[in-house]
């Protein structure tokens, strides 16, 4: 993996600024190169230690880099601590013992020892007061995982007395009090977490980790004590902080309600619940009643202002109350660009930067915004500002990366782009292999492995570099890709060894390569000027026999040309939202007489397909029996088939334009791959037709129906 930039002072940096999200994720990149890099696992080591309860993954990291380097002092103590949170004081003495002989001086680890002693004592609580603040929190959590709740209760309580906004206390505190059967004061305590966590504006990777240790203790008080209102609300205001669970914490809100809907914490859980959807007008009633109350609710008031002002409209000139943080403005934004406002999400991001003109995400969620409205010279200059606050941020420089593929430079563009092996990704998980990653060298006589990479649409995006490694490279060339596409490939792909990919895979399948490369680090190689995009056509191809049944089975819908159509992805992300229409959008389109429509939509509803022919008289036709989610090789081989096909933004056009079909996509700004071209440069089949930045469909519907009308002479 390139990890330029990436280095361990870089993350030494990083973790002495506090930020312990981007420590990890520069820690993992390194260790993705080097799985040994013994300074890179300490730090690692060091950062999980930061996580509340038991640490067996820094246990198990921190075990290794000693056996590494076995007189490391600082790791040898780093270990000690690791077992003494997961109870194991004998383990603990030994490493820092380890410790001690390694570096007599070593202080630290002379200062763990006494902490084992007092461990030992009966009382160890008591002799707290003597030791330093992060001591005494390391004491209380050893306590809390020997299962000495008593004593740690009482050492936490003390600390909380002393340093009532140290937030790292309470996720201790809460579990001692679980220790204890103390149920009231767990969820009380779990309160007081997520107020820190607003009142001193933790960003929302580092807030994430305080919501998920809330998760943790009020789950299982859920379990054991159902039905309590307060223990709702503070269990899904948690989960509504986390996107794949959204749905889940609306469902014990709905439960909550149902019980008592005058609990401030309720009514602020149902408030937000609706703020994060674009529903401001019901936050707004919700956030009301909290705030009638409990008149001091910090966060119910905050958010009480934000969501008047979005039903209002957000400008640039609001009267903001000092009760409201960069961290609000940064939740209002993702709200409005949920409801496709991004105008106005742009203006809560510089409400944000105001407040907080250090912080890079801010910058970088700007840049993202400014791009959907087509202003890329904000963007860039958002961009830009995102990379000198925090110059080794994946997401900053991915989002540079699309820039430059947008002016063209490509070159710095898949530089930039190998950033995306960094973060964490929905559709593919990096991988390790024992041979060296790839770079580019020449690879004669050699074996390269090919893998897959993220969703359906980008899989298929990236198979067009393939062919021409074996050529220009020298080498044989095995493919490994998705399951669902294997029977395409091997039909499409001659010269290249195509396998599926495996759940678990197995290490005697590789005992044959050479070398890996993920399958987007291809184009790095492959296309790195404008002119290495040849005018190919069409570089997939379905059975010739699956597309003549599919063929004969169109000729029951009529005799004219077959239209196949999608008008939205199945991802439904506000990332994703401003690229999708719906049939209402459609009269310019499926309006015309003397075409025949096919569907391609996955997700297709009754009610959708009766209100095509409800509003057009015209008929979108369903092949029965067809898997469009599963079965690639019969979508590709009913695309195939058709004469055209019509697009949202999705895997549908990809693979449309991949089997050379001449295919029209509808698409809102950004689309940074195609480059600013009129034709998709990687499949030049592909028609692309924009909206204006913040209008309607009705233009590039138009421009569609139009170009569909030349194609098929229409009158």
């Amino acid at each position: 993996m390139n990890t330029e930039a990436v280095d361990l002072p870089v993350a030494e940096q990083a973790f002495a600024a506090g930020d312990v999200v981007g420590t990890e994720w520069l820690c993992r990149a390194l260790l993705s190169d080097d799985a040994d890099d013994v300074d890179a696992l300490g730090l690692l080591g060091r950062v999980l230690l930061l996580k509340e309860g038991p640490t067996p993954e820094a246990l198990g990291v921190l075990r290794k880099a000693a056996e590494l380097a076995p007189s490391r002092a600082d790791i040898l103590h780093d270990t000690g601590v690791a077992w003494m949170r997961c109870g194991d004081l004998e383990q603990a003495g030994k490493a820092f013992d380890a410790a001690l002989t390694a570096a007599p001086e070593d202080a630290a680890a002379g200062a763990k020892k006494s902490l084992l002693d007092a461990l030992r004592q009966p009382e160890a609580a008591d002799l707290g007061a003597a030791l330093a603040v992060d001591e005494r929190l390391l004491l209380a959590r050893t306590l809390v995982g020997v299962g000495r709740h008593e004593e740690a209760l009482r050492l936490l309580n003390a600390l909380g007395t002393e340093a009532p906004e140290m937030i790292e206390v309470y996720p201790s505190l809460a579990r001692a009090q679980a220790g204890l059967s103390d149920l009231d004061g767990m969820v009380q305590t779990c309160c007081r977490i997520r107020e820190l966590c607003m009142a001193r504006q933790l960003e929302p990777a580092r807030r994430t980790v305080y919501m998920k240790e809330i998760e943790a203790v009020c789950g299982p008080l859920n379990q054991s004590r159902p039905n309590h209102p307060l223990t709702l609300a503070v269990l899904a205001i948690a989960k509504l902080e986390d996107p794949p669970t959204y749905h889940e914490g609306s469902a014990l809100i709905n439960q909550a309600l149902q019980i008592n809907s005058d609990v401030p914490e309720v009514l602020l859980a149902c408030g937000y619940a609706n703020f994060l959807v674009g529903e401001f007008e019901k936050a707004e009633l919700a956030l009301s009643m909290a705030v009638e109350r409990r008149p001091d609710y910090r966060e119910a008031e905050a958010k009480l202002f934000l969501s008047r002002a979005a039903v209002g409209g957000v400008t640039d000139d609001l009267d903001v109350p000092a009760s409201v943080s960069a961290d609000d403005f940064t939740i209002l934004a993702l709200a409005l660009c949920y409801g496709g406002r991004f105008a106005e999400a742009l203006q809560a991001y510089r409400q944000a930067q105001r407040r907080a003109p250090t912080r890079a995400a801010l910058f970088f969620g700007a840049s993202n915004v400014a791009g959907f409205l087509g202003l890329r010279a904000e963007a860039e200059k958002d961009c830009d500002t995102a990379r000198r606050l925090d110059p080794v941020s994946p997401q900053a420089r991915m989002q540079a990366a699309m820039l430059a593929l947008e002016r063209h430079d490509l070159e710095t563009a898949w530089e930039l782009y190998e950033e995306r092996l960094r973060v964490w990704r929905r559709d593919s998980a990096n991988r390790q292999f024992e041979v060296p990653r790839w770079d580019g060298e020449d690879l004669t006589g050699k074996t390269l492995l090919v893998w897959r990479e993220e969703g359906v649409g980008d899989e298929i995006r990236g198979v067009s570099c393939l062919a021409e490694l074996p050529e220009k490279f020298g080498c044989r060339v095995i493919w490994e890709g998705s399951p669902r596409l294997q029977a395409l490939y091997a039909e499409s792909l001659p010269g290249i060894e195509v396998r599926a990919e495996k759940s678990e895979p197995d290490p005697a399948d590789y005992a044959d390569i050479d070398a890996h490369v993920p399958l987007l680090s291809l184009p790095k190689y492959v296309r790195r000027r404008i002119e290495d995009f040849s005018d190919r056509g069409g570089y997939l191809s379905a059975p010739p026999q699956a597309v003549a049944a599919m063929r004969e089975r169109l000729q029951a819908f009529g005799g004219s040309p077959k239209i196949g159509v999608c008008w939205r992805s199945t991802n439904m992300s506000w990332m994703k939202r401003p690229f999708h229409s719906s049939l209402a959008d459609w009269s310019a389109i499926i309006g015309l007489s003397g075409l025949t429509f096919v569907n391609l939509q996955i997700d297709l509803a009754e009610r959708e397909a009766d209100q095509a022919e409800a509003l057009y008289g015209q008929k979108i036709h369903r092949l029965d029996g067809l898997d469009l989610r599963d079965d690639l090789l019969g979508a590709a081989a009913l695309i195939g088939a058709l004469y055209a096909v019509v697009s949202a933004r999705c895997w549908v056009p990809t693979l449309a334009g991949a089997l050379g079909i001449d295919t029209y996509i509808f698409t809102a700004p950004p689309l940074p791959l195609a480059m600013g071209f009129e034709h998709d440069p990687w499949m030049p089949s592909v028609s692309i037709f924009p909206r204006p930045p913040g209008e309607g469909w009705s233009q590039p519907m138009a421009d569609i129906s139009g170009a569909l009308k030349s194609r098929f002479l229409l009158s």
